[in-house]
């Protein structure tokens, strides 16, 4: 708070009495900070205490399971009994059938674009036109691609309007600083 201080000698003692303050004030700092330490050791120590009994916990209950599952193996051997021979031989043919299938639809695609591309140039020379034609083959190519230009043309749209307003922004600081348009530096 500002108060009237005349001549040297008063100057003194407001300067005594800041001194005074800020060490009042950095000894309660240091209480906190020391607090706040304590504080800081006893949370870590208590929650990694926690942390190791859950640990402890689980590991137990882990042991508990797998001897439970055990023992119901050994109780039902139809329910608890691991994969035989010749199931995991049949999971193995459905793997590989089902890769076979995803290889031969994948190749479908790839001929119907084909046969897609084929139809269109064949259309673009049955009108006897001497020019590039161009076809869609994959709408579903197509739709991506579009969607994924629109996302770029509202990203350049976005920056396009940041940098104009930045560039208002300059001009403005220009003008402040005594600066033209073309100007470099300031006149010395």
């Amino acid at each position: 708070m500002p108060a009237l201080a005349l001549g040297f000698p008063a100057l003194q003692k407001r300067i005594e009495a800041q001194n005074a303050q800020s060490a009042q004030h950095q000894a309660i700092l240091q209480q906190i900070s020391a607090h706040l330490s304590t504080l800081s050791e006893t949370h870590s120590l208590s929650h990694s205490i926690r942390a190791l009994r859950a640990q402890i916990t689980a590991q137990a209950l882990s042991a508990r399971l797998s001897a439970l599952a055990a023992q119901v193996g050994k109780v039902s051997p139809g329910r608890g009994a691991g994969v035989r021979v010749e199931e995991e031989e049949l999971r193995k043919k459905l793997e590989g059938m089902r890769r076979e299938v995803e290889v031969g639809e994948e190749r479908g695609r790839e001929l119907w674009s084909g046969v897609g591309a084929v139809k269109a140039r064949k259309e673009s020379q049955g009108r006897g036109e001497g020019g590039v034609e161009w076809a869609v083959a994959d709408e579903e190519g197509l739709r991506k691609i579009l969607e994924i230009l629109g996302q770029q043309q509202a990203g350049l749209d976005h920056l396009t309007k940041t940098l104009k307003e930045a560039e208002e922004d300059v001009e403005t600081m220009k003008q402040a600083f005594g600066l033209s348009s073309g100007q470099a530096h300031p006149a010395r």
